[in-house]
């Protein structure tokens, strides 16, 4: 899988590094992830969402400038979910509170073991690791269980 990294000239760094993709990829579920052909972090500032799979190139684009480490992963993984499993929404078609709750309680405990495994890394490596994004990660999937349970 080729990972491309576009530039950045000002501003905003990428929320993820290459090597973050390359740590994160082997934890995504292999029928999620064989599909893509190849992952690009955009340079792009005006994305409302952090991660969206283009089907006709078979590219996962990743919107990670100005947006936190743990919500790029988490789309990454959302949007990988609803791509398997042909939830996706279309112009016609919103995700329900339901399904959000049923993705967010899927995915949570892979995200949580992603960020655990890239603050391992970080830290052999003397690297910046923000461990907010582990308690945000917490305080998300508590919230996400107790919507799953009360719906």
């Amino acid at each position: 899988m080729k990972v491309i990294v576009d530039s950045v000239e000002e501003g905003h760094r990428h929320g993820l590094s290459k090597e973050d993709i390359r740590v994160l990829w082997p934890l995504i579920p292999q029928p999620w992830r064989e599909c893509v052909k190849a992952v690009r972090l955009s340079n792009s500032l005006h994305s409302a969402i952090a991660a969206e799979y283009v089907s006709q190139s078979k590219r996962l684009n990743i919107y990670s400038r100005g947006k936190s480490r743990e919500e790029v992963i988490w789309s990454i993984f959302a949007e990988l979910l609803l791509h398997y499993s042909m939830t996706h929404p279309t112009l016609l078609q919103k995700i329900s509170k339901a399904q959000t709750a049923k993705i967010d309680s899927e995915i949570a405990p892979m995200v949580a073991a992603v960020l655990k495994e890239l603050r391992e890394v970080a830290q052999a490596k003397s690297m910046d690791f923000d461990p907010l994004d582990y308690e945000r990660l917490t305080a998300r999937w508590d919230a996400a269980k107790k919507r799953a349970t009360s719906e």
